[in-house]
């Protein structure tokens, strides 16, 4: 186990799951009658059975997936969420009064998970300056850190960060990356392994599963030590595991799209700031998102209602860590950020 592992846990008894001699007897094509895990039997129809949990040995599943992210590094495992994912890395290194310290303004769920395991939070708000960042980590005491890379909602990309996770082998860094997909450096593999950090990723967003629910953790044979304590595979469902099939085979239907997200964002970040007035500000993203700095309240509505009544819905921020911004997803389809950019054009 690892310094990092949770008091609670250091004389913990972990649950064990066997897979059954079920699952292997029906791989290899055997008519079975499956009633040790008390599974009902009435049957939905379709290619998945529904009635029955997901086969538990997710190494097949798990390779794939590290495939998928050409990772030779790390480890992988699934979660149903990446948001699920937080709670149980939390569960595993989590003591109350520990500290914890957040760069941000960052996905807030984050912070509310972390709190409710009673953690104090050290809420970091300034631009990005890896050498100021190390000199407050230095004085503060931190158990974990958490970053959100690229952010979310700034967009801002933190390319210091292996230096950063180098210099403080005694904290846990809990890195997000669940916009990195969208970076100009795109599934590149990690340089090293280290001891210190899990990484988090998400089928949500570039690869357009927010509905099946499937998280991973990125993170070294040695913290899986420990996350193997808790981890229960059958927390995934059958319709997340098919899932990763469907991302391999959309590959590059997949890239398509992420180049083309990619594309969008640029065009109308570059015309933003070329075309439009100082009252709305840009900043720039590595995200599928943009992020547009208003301090004007009235034309933040403006904005907000103009494009509601075009069915376009997007997130504001109102006095969150002092942003007032609204915060618009990119799609791939041109047609869409021309329409926004159009709306944006009648206001400032």
């Amino acid at each position: 186990m690892s310094k990092f592992l949770s008091k609670r846990l250091r004389s913990f008894k972990p649950y064990r799951l066997v897979t059954p001699e079920s699952f292997r007897r029906e791989v290899l094509g055997e008519k079975i009658y499956k009633l040790d895990w008390n599974e009902g039997f009435y049957n939905y129809g379709g290619d998945i059975k529904l009635n029955r949990y997901s086969n538990p040995n997710l190494k097949f599943y798990e390779e794939k997936v590290l495939e998928i992210y050409n990772e030779n590094l790390y480890n992988v495992r699934l979660f149903p969420g990446s948001d699920i994912a937080h709670i149980e890395i939390l569960r595993l290194y989590a003591d109350v009064g520990d500290k914890c310290t957040i760069f941000g303004p960052t996905y807030d769920n984050f912070r509310c998970t972390a709190e409710s395991f009673g953690l104090e939070i050290d809420y970091v708000l300034s631009k990005w300056d890896i050498n100021q960042f190390k000199n407050i980590l230095i004085n503060n005491d931190s158990k974990l850190v958490y970053i959100c890379n690229p952010n979310n909602p700034t967009g801002e990309y933190f390319s210091e960060i292996d230096d950063l996770i180098t210099s403080f082998p005694e904290i846990l860094f809990l890195v997000d990356e669940a916009y990195l997909e969208f970076t100009e450096s795109k599934f590149l593999s990690k340089k090293t392994c280290l001891d210190n950090v899990v990484f988090f990723r998400t089928f949500s967003k570039a690869f357009s599963l927010a509905g099946v629910r499937l998280g991973v953790i990125l993170a070294s044979e040695k913290l899986f030590e420990d996350i193997d304590l808790i981890y229960n595979p059958k927390h995934l469902s059958s319709t997340a595991l098919s899932s990763i099939d469907m991302v391999i085979t959309n590959k590059l239907k997949i890239k398509d799209y992420i180049d083309k997200v990619i594309f969008n964002r640029n065009e109308l970040q570059y015309k933003i700031r070329v075309e439009l007035n100082d009252d709305v500000n840009c900043s720039n993203s590595s995200g599928n998102f943009l992020l547009l700095h208003i301090n004007n309240k009235q034309k933040r509505n403006s904005l907000k209602n103009n494009l509601q009544d075009l069915n376009i819905f997007v997130r504001e921020f109102t006095n969150f860590h002092g942003l007032n911004a609204i915060r618009i997803t990119i799609t791939d389809d041109i047609s869409i950020s021309n329409l926004i950019f159009k709306t944006l054009k009648d206001i400032f």
